[in-house]
């Protein structure tokens, strides 16, 4: 459009935002969002760093491929306590029947433990979300966690609920397919057959394959988000 002096104030705007489009362009300031999508891959860097700093552990070697442990809500005296960890290669950690807080060392077939990870698989564990088990606050639970290949969850599940629905005291759509995995776990627990069962030295401090046994809670491998993978 050429512009004289009966131009309009609107079209005399049109004209001069269409050449200053065009300089922009051609200065190569007028990419806004390119300058968004860099910042966007910078904060998906970040984000992808500090999530492979935090899954710093091999998971084949020091981290185990189960592992459940009792968190006790707000019963007094009772504390956080292993209940069994089994790693790939088939060594064990399990709950002491000597003290809430003591551990013993054990062995399986690692053939068995892959059979143990697809048992679990079967009535959904690996599918269930994390929520779907909800439990209310300082109630006692058991937190679960387990790997297979690319697949793995935590799971907390409410104790006095599953015992409610063994019963048949409770049919809550949720809880009961709750319960069909932690039947599965429950066998894994009381069922698994560990050999060479030895104690830990109460006296013993450090640690065993990244557990503390000085303080569960120390235990790098509790952090859900190794076992949520992005």
């Amino acid at each position: 459009m050429r512009i004289g002096e009966n131009a309009t104030s609107s079209q005399l705007c049109q004209s001069f935002s269409s050449v200053l489009c065009v300089s922009l362009l051609l200065s190569g300031c007028g990419q806004p969002q390119g300058h968004k999508v860099v910042d966007i891959t910078q904060d998906q860097q970040r984000n992808r760093a500090k999530s492979t700093e935090h899954q710093g552990l091999k998971p084949t070697e020091d981290m185990p491929v189960f592992v459940a442990w009792y968190v006790p809500g707000n019963r007094p005296g009772k504390k956080q306590a292993l209940e069994l960890a089994i790693w790939e290669d088939g060594f064990v950690l399990k709950h002491s029947l000597f003290s809430d807080h003591l551990v013993s060392t054990g062995g399986i077939d690692p053939q068995e433990v892959a059979k143990m990870l697809d048992a679990l698989g079967e009535p959904g564990f690996y599918k269930i979300s994390t929520g779907q088990c909800g439990i209310p606050p300082d109630t006692s639970y058991m937190v679960v966690a387990a790997r297979r290949g690319s697949e793995s969850n935590y799971v907390r599940f409410w104790l006095d609920e599953m015992k409610s629905v063994s019963k048949g005291r409770s049919t809550r759509g949720d809880s009961m397919a709750c319960f069909k995995v932690w039947e599965q776990v429950e066998q894994i627990i009381h069922e698994t057959t560990i050999e060479d069962v030895s104690p830990v030295d109460g006296s013993r401090t450090g640690s065993i394959r990244g557990y503390n046994l000085d303080n569960l809670n120390d235990t790098r491998w509790k952090d859900h988000k190794l076992w949520i993978l992005p």
